[in-house]
């Protein structure tokens, strides 16, 4: 019973990054924020989730970004276009 509960987690998570990576870019262009590479967000949101599917540990419904960064997956200055923005 785990296996395709894990299994409907895996493909829900990616299609939710596929979602995420193709309207990301059309957000950002229309808020201007000043990130200089959005996809490397969704590349780091992604690397998490295969990280977590591959340990088999559960997947949260979402992610601090804080926790990104303390994973490794993204550095500060990757978020210095968020200061002072309620996300």
């Amino acid at each position: 019973m785990k296996i395709p509960r894990l299994i409907a987690a895996a493909v829900a998570l990616t299609g939710a990054a596929i979602i995420i990576r193709l309207t990301l870019p059309t957000y950002w262009q229309t808020h201007r924020f000043a990130l200089r590479d959005p996809l490397k967000l969704v590349k780091a949101v992604e690397a998490y989730v295969q990280d977590q599917f591959g340990k088999g540990v559960a997947l949260p419904e979402s992610v601090p970004l804080s926790q990104l960064v303390a994973g490794g997956y993204l550095s500060t200055t990757d978020l210095r276009a968020f200061d002072g923005v309620d996300i």
